[in-house]
């Protein structure tokens, strides 16, 4: 394994899962509110075959209360996700910034670096060099040449959200590039770091 991966791992691993950590809580709450609402629909057709009872009309009840907080919390875990959105690109953008130094500290620069799996017509490699640019000099709305055709690859590739703005695209590379957990990125960085 190489070294970099291995020396940076903790903050790597730490931060994938504090961008992906909301999300995956929400989804875990809608699964939730998928199986509440399974079960209000097969105690209401059950009742329908064997009667109305007391018992039965309490339980629906109560499933019909758990589905309707769950529901509400979606929308406040939704909203919350959306006022976050600043905090989660700064941390997506800690994670290209730790892949980059690792191509850096490596191979002292882009070129030397394999290019790694594609997406659409740019290689990993660069995808890594040029989103970790965008994200640290965002702010300015200058970009390279390098970075704005990276960019427009991607655009090509995945639709505007990828567009040039003043705004920080980190958090959309990671779920372009799949990084939704630390063994996919670890499993690129190895194809890189060799």
């Amino acid at each position: 394994m190489n070294e970099y991966i291995t020396n940076t791992r903790y903050a790597a691993e730490n931060l994938v899962m504090l961008v992906w950590a909301e999300n995956q809580h929400l989804q875990n709450k809608m699964c939730s509110l998928k199986m509440l609402q399974d079960a209000a629909c097969n105690e209401f057709e059950s009742m329908k075959k064997t009667r109305f009872t007391a018992e039965g009309l309490i339980e629906l009840g109560g499933l019909e209360d758990a589905c309707q907080r769950h529901r509400s919390e979606i929308v406040t875990m939704r909203q919350f996700i959306q006022t976050t959105g600043l905090s989660r690109s700064v941390i997506a953008g800690g994670v290209l910034q730790i892949a980059k130094q690792g191509i850096s500290q490596v191979y002292s620069g882009l070129h030397a670096c394999p290019n790694g799996r594609s997406l659409g017509a740019e290689p990993l490699k660069n995808v890594i060099w040029q989103a970790r640019n965008q994200t640290t000099h965002f702010e300015e709305g200058q970009y390279s040449n390098a970075v704005r055709r990276c960019f427009r690859n991607l655009e090509s590739q995945y639709g505007p959200r990828f567009q040039l703005a003043r705004e920080n695209l980190a958090f959309e590379v990671l779920q372009a590039l799949g990084w939704r957990s630390y063994s996919a990125y670890e499993r690129d960085m190895h194809t890189l770091l060799r």
